[in-house]
């Protein structure tokens, strides 16, 4: 009988021993996969949370922008981004008042500095007497003419981009494609203030077809590559270089470095 107690102690202890050594194999095999699972994500994804990206494609209007739009597209879908797109005649006044958060904003878009030195984004809405009297009065939106072409738009005054939203832009990477991006410190000022986290921009005129072959270089290098974006910015001036000729340059302002620039 004791006999009997005893061995069937030693049963117990060892099927103890058993589940508990089956119990650390299910548990590290489940932090292995967990680690595996995060290695492997790719950058926009880490801890799965969902990385939004916006390309602002207000200059087709004027100039066709679906190669660079699905290749950016792609960029970004393959990393880990869901991906909005807005065009055209789609980009308006109130959309732009409107901007809300993502964590990248492409801005394919004419921009211009007043008289003033206020930096000015074209939308993709003609341009009329009649709109936005309000608006226009007050300075935050003018008629916008774009250079070379015998059309006119609606333009906004930059520093009220995202005004209406009920968000700031925290977090957001701003990247302008239009010209002299970075003349308005007022501006740069009032993006780092919303909580945009880096803003990128031409210092000076810049064709279209530089600015899109550069901004997709840009995409590459920080979305899929892996650059941070000073790198990133570095490597494409140093592979793709300035606007051959204007000679502007791509230009970064950080909120980790207010009012500086690479």
């Amino acid at each position: 009988m004791v006999f009997n107690l005893k061995k069937n102690t030693v049963l117990v202890i060892v099927f103890t021993v058993l589940a508990a050594s089956l119990l650390l194999l299910l548990m590290t095999y489940d932090y292995l996969l967990h680690e595996r699972t995060n290695t492997l994500s790719t950058y926009p994804s880490e801890n799965n949370v969902v990385r939004r990206a916006l390309l602002v494609d207000g200059l087709s209007v004027i100039y066709p922008g679906d190669y660079f739009i699905n290749v950016a597209k792609n960029i970004l879908e393959e990393s880990g981004f869901t991906v909005d797109v807005v065009q055209g005649g789609n980009v308006t006044v109130v959309f732009l008042l409107g901007l809300k958060r993502y964590d990248i904003i492409v801005l394919r878009l004419h921009s211009a500095i007043s008289i003033d030195g206020e930096l000015y984004l074209f939308t993709g809405e003609p341009y009329n007497e009649n709109d936005y009297f309000a608006l226009k009065l007050t300075g935050v939106v003018a008629r916008g003419e774009a250079r070379f072409e015998n059309k006119t738009y609606f333009a906004l005054n930059a520093r009220f981009l995202g005004r209406d939203s009920a968000l700031n832009l925290t977090g957001s990477i701003v990247i302008l494609m239009g010209c002299v991006g970075t003349e308005d410190q007022v501006f740069i000022d009032y993006l780092l203030g919303k909580g945009v986290s880096a803003y990128i921009a031409w210092d000076g005129y810049v064709s279209v077809e530089h600015s899109d072959k550069a901004t997709l270089e840009l995409i590459k290098a920080f979305v899929r590559n892996g650059f941070n974006l000073e790198e990133a910015v570095d490597k494409v001036m140093e592979t793709i270089g300035p606007d051959p000729v204007y000679n502007a340059r791509l230009r970064l302002y950080s909120s980790q470095k207010r009012g500086s620039q690479s």
